[in-house]
């Protein structure tokens, strides 16, 4: 009579694929290809499955405890709710697999590729995940405690709701990972650097002072920074996506390729700032002092510049700015007399002491523009919407205004 499991190879063999609440324990299949198999609820504890392939495999609910694993390929095998407290899988192949809900207390991981893999609510307690590959994986609300993941890629990797009491990561790559809502304990061994990202997400008021602090690559999408002194900071391809960065200092900031889509940085200090190819879509930037920074292939386009400094800032041809804003740069950086802009949009522009003399701007939109000190002498203004203009300090020498628009706002 055949084994157990050389019964199962047979009946593979022969196109079965449904082996449901089998018992297998301590038996082997070293090297086999399974690769589609159904074990779900099977019984494989001490199972020895080294180098097999199961690829796409099912083995939901499945008993894996103690079983050696080590080098198997079980990418896209669907492991949720299995128990593999005590396995052995080194350098296994998991990317995209489903551990969900999975036990793997004690389980040796040790450089096996998780990458992509869904372990949300998986039970990892003491489990060893040395240099292990865990980019892009889903780990909201895993239990990771004590688990030593020292070295590990977990870049991009999802930690909200993650119990990390007492774990290591010591080295471990937190690249665009998500620490909002992880949980830490001051024995959590961690780079400064991502102890800081955590306390900022969790809106330590102590996390605001980040001057020439390194939070290159960090995730703090929608984080509270309002008013948070980072001067000098390295944060290139930070993520700062629907972050509130109002009435921040980023003097001479490092923001090169960062992702600002839709961040609030109303009134912020940017100057002096590196924000070449940093994605602004959508940003709110009134009233930001952006002179000397570095715009270079920066995408800016929807991005509200209203009040904005862009006096000395730097622009390319690749910047991508709505043509208003990049008229405004023009006035201010590229003096001149004679500047044809008549119906031109200028409204809520700062323009203060910006040279337009002789300048055509007839029926154009003024409003709320500062044009504190601005050299208008001679300039055609006639039927232009100036309500709520601030001239004061202007040249107006032999402007003409005919038909100019004016309200209790305009400030003469």
């Amino acid at each position: 009579m055949l084994h157990p499991a050389q019964q199962l190879l047979h009946r593979y063999a022969q196109g079965e694929r449904d082996f449901k609440r089998l018992d297998l324990s301590q038996t082997g299949l070293r090297g086999s290809d399974l690769h589609e198999i159904n074990l779900s609820g099977a019984d494989l504890s001490g199972i020895r499955l080294c180098e097999v392939v199961l690829y796409r495999a099912v083995l939901v609910g499945t008993t894996l405890w103690e079983a050696n694993l080590r080098q198997a390929n079980l990418e896209q095998a669907n492991l949720c709710r299995a128990n593999l407290r005590q396995a052995n899988l080194w350098r296994a192949h998991l990317s995209r697999a489903d551990l969900s809900s999975a036990r793997l207390s004690g389980a040796i991981l040790g450089y096996a590729d998780l990458s992509y893999s869904r372990l949300e609510g998986s039970h990892l307690q003491g489990a060893d995940l040395q240099q292990a590959n865990l980019s892009h994986a889903d780990l909201g609300e895993a239990n990771l405690r004590q688990a030593n993941l020292m070295g590990a890629d977990l870049s991009y990797a999802r930690l909200t709701g993650a119990d990390l009491h007492q774990a290591d990561l010591t080295g471990a790559n937190l690249q665009g990972s998500l620490l909002r809502g992880a949980h830490l304990t001051p024995e959590t061994q961690m780079a400064e650097k991502w102890q800081r990202v955590w306390q900022i997400l969790r809106q330590d008021l102590d996390a605001r002072y980040l001057v020439d602090m390194d939070l290159a690559g960090a995730n703090l999408h929608g984080a509270y920074l309002h008013s948070a002194q980072m001067d000098r900071a390295n944060l290139t391809a930070t993520d700062f996506s629907g972050a509130i960065l109002h009435t921040t200092s980023l003097q001479g900031a490092d923001l090169r390729q960062a992702r600002l889509f839709q961040v609030d940085l109303e009134g912020s200090d940017l100057r002096g700032a590196n924000l070449a190819h940093a994605d602004l879509r959508g940003a709110n930037l009134r009233g930001c002092h952006l002179g000397g920074a570095d715009l270079s292939r920066a995408n800016l386009q929807a991005a509200d510049l209203g009040q904005a400094i862009l006096r000395g800032t730097t622009l390319d041809a690749q910047t991508q700015l709505d043509s208003k804003w990049r008229q405004v740069w023009r006035i201010l950086n590229q003096p001149r007399t004679l500047w044809p802009l008549p119906q031109a949009n200028l409204t809520d522009a700062y323009l203060r002491r910006a040279c337009l003399r002789l300048a055509n701007l007839a029926g154009a939109d003024l409003r709320a523009s500062d044009l504190r000190e601005a050299d208008l002498e001679e300039a055609n203004l006639s039927q232009t919407d100036l309500r709520g203009t601030n001239l004061r300090g202007a040249n107006l020498s032999g402007a003409h205004l005919q038909g100019s628009l004016f309200d209790e706002y305009t400030i003469l």
